[in-house]
């Protein structure tokens, strides 16, 4: 069986901990792939709120999980936290295609309730050339507040504003865009 490489959501944190130290130069050498990453005005929100005053209001139909206590409480510590994911595989050359999504086939897999099977996916031509594509979510895919229509194809640039369904925002950078972003973000970090 062949082993599949899977591009996993990690918390913030951790990367910051993990490039902390690191120089530039350093840094574009172990990270020339684009990433995103919870959009600062999320960070405002998650700072912002008490655990215990989150909002229970949830606006998004269920597409792949049928809402449960666990899968609230799975929601809640999921938009409570802070992440970053590198959009590329291992190995996969300069021209790929990765797909996110809410179950296990997906390469980006973000295993939320309001997440489609299938939610997008994203082209990459080059290392400036990265294309959002909604793949008929449910809850839309949304490029600086706009959604996307099915089989969209959207150039993105560092600093546009991606959302899956209405609360799971996040900001898209290229490496060298987000190198100097980095220590904002860790100032907007709740813990």
């Amino acid at each position: 069986i062949e082993k599949r490489e899977r591009n996993n959501m990690q918390p913030l944190s951790n990367f910051l901990f993990t490039t902390a130290g690191m120089g530039e130069e350093i840094f574009l050498t172990r990270h020339n792939y684009p990433f995103f990453i919870t959009s600062k005005k999320h960070l405002q929100q998650i700072k912002s709120l008490e655990k215990s005053s989150f909002p229970e209001k949830r606006s998004d139909r269920f597409s792949t999980m049928i809402s449960n206590i666990k899968s609230n409480q799975m929601e809640k510590d999921w938009l409570r936290a802070a992440w970053i994911c590198p959009i590329h595989k291992e190995g996969g050359g300069e021209m790929q295609m990765i797909n996110l999504g809410g179950t296990a086939n997906n390469a980006i897999v973000i295993h939320l309730p309001w997440m489609s099977k299938f939610h997008c996916w994203f082209l990459i031509y080059g290392p400036q050339e990265v294309y959002n594509i909604d793949g008929g979510s449910t809850n839309g895919t949304f490029l600086n507040e706009a959604r996307l229509e099915t089989n969209e194809k959207k150039n993105l640039k560092s600093g546009d504003i991606m959302r899956f369904g209405s609360q799971l925002e996040f900001e898209f950078y290229f490496p060298q865009d987000l190198w100097p972003q980095l220590p904002n973000f860790k100032n907007l970090l709740p813990y």
